[in-house]
């Protein structure tokens, strides 16, 4: 009789297995055997393990003939375990559960091991989400420390591909950048239109794209933001019209400083609409515009856990109901002149307990 599995409590061992003498079983075996246990079917633990199903396979042969019994029996949908497989089973979870927990019981000798990783960012296009995502990244892996770089997306990607940078997130990927490095999408995000405080719809709360077939355009530098026109020109003409772009910008703010001073509007994305920026005031797109893509941008080799998490918890941040935080907003509260970013260090708090 079979007592106690549910709560971990084995059952009397009734295999003849001397497991002193298991020469060849390792902690791959068993998570695999584990995996076919659970999903009762080779094809999708192969799916869950990200293997191909005639590996498990052969993991669980191996594992059979080295135990010398039969795990799993078929059945019409797929495998069941052998009063054989489910003692075996409750002695697997044991044996993985013990080798997680000595993992873990390690890092506490890996202190004076840091990582540090060059983070590059535009901060009022991603800023929100990668605080947001950095703070939770620091949780994960307390040793690694992150340096934030500003600088237009274009001299990013020129420093990621000279290893000065690790990562970088930047918005509105540019023709033939795939080419170059490796993209992960994160969020496509709508504009909002800037004008001047006296321009003319500067009351409005909301204005349609079309609405501005007349107006003259800020757009900026192709060397600092390349793609941006391109993206602009291509919104502008799926609702009738040819922007008239009579001024380039080499940044975010040098744009709004030729909004401010009536040169033109121009459209950014709605990230910005939590700096203050003086003389311009943000109009909503009725309907909105998916003008923009945040990406992520990385070298093709590369290969660190840690990367690999920051960018799985910025996609986390676009999720519906998590609450995002701009990066300047963080470092103003901590007394630190925005105005003066190079490369920061953001200090993060302790996890409350």
């Amino acid at each position: 009789m079979v007592i106690g599995l549910a709560h971990g409590v084995f059952p009397p061992l009734s295999l003849s297995i001397d497991f002193a003498t298991l020469s060849h079983m390792e902690l791959r075996h068993l998570k695999y055997f584990v995996s076919v246990a659970e999903e009762r079917n080779f094809n999708r633990a192969a799916a869950r393990l990200r293997v191909s199903q005639p590996a498990v396979s052969r993991q669980i042969a191996d594992l059979e003939e080295e135990l010398g019994v039969h795990l799993f029996a078929r059945n019409g949908h797929g495998v069941e375990l052998t009063s054989e497989g489910e003692i075996m089973l409750a002695h697997a979870r044991t044996v993985l559960r013990a080798a997680s927990d000595a993992k873990e019981s390690m890092r506490v000798f890996q202190k004076h091991s840091t990582e540090t990783l060059e983070v590059g960012y535009v901060p009022a296009e991603m800023g929100g989400m990668l605080t947001s995502a950095l703070r939770r990244l620091e949780v994960l892996f307390p040793n690694v420390e992150v340096n934030l770089l500003e600088m237009s997306p274009h001299d990013h990607v020129k420093a990621l591909l000279s290893r000065e940078l690790d990562v970088v997130f930047v918005g509105s990927p540019w023709k033939r950048l795939e080419e170059q490095v490796s993209i992960q999408v994160l969020q496509k995000q709508t504009v909002h239109v800037v004008v001047a405080d006296h321009h003319r719809l500067a009351l409005r709360k909301q204005v349609a794209l079309a609405e501005l077939s007349e107006e003259t355009f800020v757009g900026f530098c192709d060397k600092t933001f390349p793609g941006r026109n391109d993206a602009i020109i291509s919104a502008c003409r799926a609702v009738g019209f040819t922007p008239n772009i009579r001024h380039l910008a080499a940044g975010l703010s040098a744009a709004f400083a030729l909004v401010a001073a009536g040169k033109g509007l121009t459209l950014a994305p709605g990230e910005v609409t939590q700096l203050p920026q003086a003389q311009t005031v943000f109009l909503k797109l009725e309907p909105a515009v998916p003008l923009l893509t945040s990406v992520a941008a990385l070298r093709k080799d590369e290969e660190r856990a840690s990367i690999k998490k920051l960018i799985e918890l910025c996609k986390e941040q676009t999720e519906p109901g998590n609450v995002r935080e701009d990066v300047h907003s963080a470092v103003a509260r901590r007394a630190v002149n925005p105005s003066a970013l190079g490369v920061v260090r953001l200090p993060f708090p302790q996890p409350q307990l």
